[in-house]
Parts: C-alpha cells; structure tokens; sequence
C-alpha cells in the first residue's frame, strides 16, 4: 500500500495528491504543527499548516456541481493535542496518515477534493490514554451537495457532527459537438453497429463504428438532445452522406469518434442510436459515474 503524504504551508500554495492548487479556501486558521516520522516532515518547525488538501482539486470535473467535503478538527480541550489523522478509500487505498500538533482553541481543516467514498480515523492523545473516531464520508457524483464534517476535541473524549445542504445543480449543456471520421473500410459478416462511452475531461466521447451504403460515407451527428425527466443525453450519429463521387462496390462500415464537450454537468446517463437506411437503433447506453464496467452495447 502506497502511503502519501500531504502538507500544505502557511503561505503560497497547498499542497494535494496531484501537486500544488491555490488556497481557496480560510487562511485564518492558525497554530498547527506538523509531525511526522516521515522524511518529507523533516523541516516541519518551518511550516504552520492550515489546510491539508487530498486529491487533485484541479482534477473534480464541474467543480461548481461537486464542491469539496471539508473536515474540520477543532481543539476545545483547552490544551495542546496530538492527533492522528489517516484518511483511506473505499478500495482500501491509502490517501493520508500524519500526526499534527492543535493548539488549544486551534483547528485543522482536511479537504477532501474528489467526489468518492472515504474513511477517516482520528485517534487524539489526552489524559490516561487516548480518544478516537471513525467517520464515514460518501461523496456521490451527481448529489450536488455541500458537505463537512467537524471533530470536536473535548478533555473526556471526541465528537463529531456531519452536515450537508444540497446546491442548485447547474444547468447541463451541450456547448460543442463534432465528429471525426476515422478509418472506411468493405464490411464483412463479422461488422456490425457498434460503440462505447467514455466520460472525460468534461466531455463526452463516442467512439463507434456505423454501417454505410459504401464505405466512402461521412457520418455526422444528427441529434444531440436532453431528456430533464431522465437525465439523459440523447445521440445520434447518422451515416451521412457519400464523401466521393467514386467508392467501391460494397457496404461499408465507417469507424468515427464523436466528442460533445458540456456545460455545467455530466448527464446521469447517455444513449447512443445510428441512423441508417431510414431507421434508428441502438447500439450502447451508459451511466455516470461509470462504475468501471464497460459500456452497455445493445441491438435493435
């Protein structure tokens, strides 16, 4: 298991998973210290952290839609405590294990960037032993929530308190489409309609193959619609038209990647028809957040 380690300074940038992002989030928070066994906190009396963030803020498509989950640590125990913060996935995945200082009347905020499934135990040192907490935080995709979580240092032990209130989620919109031809190839009996979703960097790409009267066809997309009651983009690609006065004699099947770049927020789920001959079918739907099974390919 790979153990990383976040710290962010008292100036400047903070410091997550992925590199640095700018703050934006209370600088007036102060009077923490860093501890660590590890060799990146060796010059730890150089840094008074503030803000720890975990993951890649930069990387949380439609930041407006998936605002962070901040986790709060607050020392009202009226001393100074030692407190033990390790942050993990769903998939057991290590994301943060540290020690740090909170002074009394101090807080440490952790920020947890990406829209997933976390785990975080605080174990605090005080007097004849110790006093811990487990918290469970699910970040759902599409929840369009803003979440914290508070863990209250006290002398007799450790609370803790979760509170979330939904936001207005943005208006979803296609703003660009296009469509690129890849290869035009004499189909054989093997060839049918075909295609698989992918949902990336605010996008959504299509990359299928689509049976033609000849393989000199251009396919286009002839639809690209929203259905709000589903939550469902709508696409169809269609066989276009002949791109030479020429073409051999046989059908075709053209291969093309479609990109649709979006506005606001990735759609629940998209649905993907050619349209050929005079008819339309289906040929895949997918759902997001994929949960890493491949695209549902479906006929007729």
């Amino acid at each position: 298991m790979q153990r990383r380690t976040l710290l962010a300074g008292t100036t400047g940038a903070l410091c997550g998973l992925a590199g640095c992002v700018g703050s934006g989030f209370d600088s007036s928070r102060t009077g923490v210290d860093a501890s660590s066994s590890d060799d990146a906190a060796t010059e730890r009396d150089d840094y008074s952290p503030r803000t720890i963030v975990v993951g890649d803020l930069d990387a949380v498509p439609f930041p407006a839609a998936h605002p962070p989950h901040e986790l709060v640590l607050r020392n009202e125990s009226g001393t100074e405590r030692t407190v033990s913060v390790e942050v993990t996935t769903d998939e057991d995945e290590e994301l943060l294990a540290r020690e740090f200082t909170v002074s009394a009347g101090r807080s440490l905020e952790i920020v947890l960037a990406e829209p997933r499934t976390y785990t975080v135990s605080v174990t605090a040192d005080r007097q004849g032993g110790t006093s811990s907490a487990t918290v469970g935080i699910d970040r759902d995709p599409l929840d369009c929530t803003r979440s914290s979580t508070t863990v209250t240092l006290r002398e007799n032990g450790t609370g803790t308190k979760s509170v979330s209130k939904s936001i207005a989620c943005p208006e979803f919109r296609v703003a660009e489409r296009s469509i690129e031809t890849l290869e035009q190839n004499c189909a054989d009996e093997a060839d049918d309609d075909d295609a698989t979703v992918a949902f990336e960097d605010e996008a959504v790409i299509v990359d299928g193959s689509i049976t033609t009267p000849t393989p000199c066809y251009e396919p286009s997309i002839a639809e690209a619609t929203h259905d709000e009651r589903r939550d469902a983009l709508e696409i169809t690609v269609a066989s276009g038209e002949q791109s030479a006065a020429s073409c051999a004699d046989c059908l075709g099947v053209v291969d093309y990647e479609a990109r649709l770049e979006l506005e606001g927020r990735y759609p629940g789920h998209v649905v993907v028809r050619h349209e050929s001959g005079g008819g339309r079918r289906r040929v895949a739907t997918a759902e997001y957040p994929p949960d890493g099974a491949e695209t549902e390919r479906t006929s007729g």
